[in-house]
């Protein structure tokens, strides 16, 4: 499983929606581990997907103090690593998170061994653990992530205010509107609230679409009501 999660890391695409918190270098063996720092390493460098065997050259020019049986053993282990097939994102997603559960339960639990024996003789020691697991932990669950991304948040910006007043006075104080947005309008009797309104929908780029409006009145005294209500 881990060899299959390490194939996968090599593909820029893989590694760059779960690098991070999202596969901690805890989550793998000491061995699998350093190969995972060399990809880390070459995802930095070159920004590009690479081959098991770019990895394994990177890896031994990296650790120039192997001995032999090191270099039979890890070049053993590359072999088996160049056979995996790269592993889907949604069955990464849950594997993941399995491991990292497993690896969370067993800290726990080695803590746990420790305050029978009665070699822990306060709580601060599982207080640290969680709160160095609170961030990383990973829900067993696909996470839809925002887009965030300055083109697209520019483009939102946009249809916000797809609609625009042609009045200065009120474009300067209202960028525009676009469909769904509930728009309440307030002025003293007789100064065109429902002209206004009569106006905005029969515009040519409002009038083809549903519109909903209503006019209301209120009495001198509802006011007062409401300001002392206010």
């Amino acid at each position: 499983m881990e060899l299959s999660i390490i194939r996968s890391l090599m593909d820029k695409e893989f590694y760059d929606g779960h690098r991070g918190a999202k596969c901690p270098d805890r989550l793998f063996n000491v061995e699998n581990r350093k190969i995972k720092k060399t990809i880390d390493l070459a995802m930095d460098r070159y920004g590009r997907s690479v081959t098991p065997e770019e990895v394994e050259a990177l890896f031994l020019s990296s650790n120039p103090t192997l001995s032999t049986a090191q270099k039979m053993a890890y070049g053993s282990l590359f072999s088996n690593i160049k056979k995996e097939s790269p592993m889907g994102s949604d069955v990464a997603q849950e594997v993941l998170s399995k491991l990292f559960q497993q690896v969370v339960g067993t800290d726990i639990a080695e803590l746990g061994f420790e305050y029978v024996n009665g070699d822990q003789s306060s709580l601060e020691s599982l207080r640290r653990l969680l709160e160095q697991y609170n961030d990383d932990f990973l829900p067993d669950m696909n996470v839809e992530w925002d887009d965030i991304d300055i083109d697209t948040l520019l483009t939102k910006n946009d249809l916000e205010a797809r609609w625009t007043f042609n009045i200065p006075t009120l474009a300067g104080h209202v960028e525009g509107v676009n469909a769904g947005h509930l728009i309440e309008i307030g002025a003293r009797p007789n100064t065109g609230k429902t002209s206004f309104h009569a106006s905005l929908i029969a515009s040519p780029v409002v009038w083809q679409h549903r519109v909903l409006t209503a006019s209301f009145s209120v009495t001198k005294r509802a006011v007062t009501v409401l300001a002392h209500v206010i």
